[in-house]
């Protein structure tokens, strides 16, 4: 097993991937985030746990979700960062599907 980084396959140093499920559990009403890092189109980084807090919407569910991706997009940029691989000002782009939590603001 290992990673495996390809010329080319994708030309922006990182992205990510961000989802929740809103109150999934029955017993505590807990969501579950998830996310997914990829540097150059080879995945690095990856979470799967129940947040901290119960949520009142999809929305809260979603927002808490990409507070917990943001904070992992930051640390990997740095690292991207101190290996000459990403500028500081390059964006990071974090895909979000709901669109009450796409349409907060920020």
């Amino acid at each position: 097993m290992g990673l495996q980084f390809k010329r080319n396959a994708d030309s922006r140093p990182l992205v990510g991937f961000v989802d929740a499920d809103w109150a999934s559990d029955t017993e505590d009403r807990k969501s579950v985030t998830g996310y997914l890092f990829k540097v150059y189109g080879s995945t690095v980084s990856w979470a799967s746990r129940k947040q901290p807090t119960v949520s009142m919407s999809s929305s809260e569910a979603e927002y808490v979700a990409l507070a917990a991706a943001v904070s992992e997009a930051i640390w990997l940029a740095g690292i991207l960062e101190d290996l000459n691989c990403k500028k500081p000002t390059d964006p990071v782009p974090i895909y979000e599907d709901n669109r009450g939590c796409i349409g907060l603001p920020g």
